[in-house]
């Protein structure tokens, strides 16, 4: 399984004075999903974009999402790859 990366998440806050009110991540890494380029690389993409309007219960117009490969973590900071808002694992399983 491969880590990947959120960022430039696009939270839709209307209604919010200011995004900062809503106290949502800016990145967000995600554990155990599927290699890229594999056959169900498309599926985890569309199973990520649910999984984080469900679990931060905002929905998103987007974000960037990239491979990210953890040689060291240190609490929240990641080698190579600065700060990290918030942690998911993928626990959608996908058809082989």
């Amino acid at each position: 399984m491969t880590h990947y990366l959120l960022s430039r998440i696009e939270w839709d806050c209307d209604g919010y004075d200011s995004k900062a009110d809503c106290a949502l991540p800016a990145t967000i890494l995600v554990i155990n999903g599927p290699e890229k380029g594999s056959s169900q690389y498309e599926e985890f993409e569309d199973v990520v974009a649910s999984e984080i309007t469900e679990i931060f219960g905002f929905c998103h117009k987007g974000f960037k999402i990239d491979e990210c490969h953890l040689n060291s973590v240190r609490g929240p900071r990641l080698g190579g790859i600065g700060w990290v808002d918030a942690v998911i694992s993928c626990r959608h399983r996908f058809s082989t």
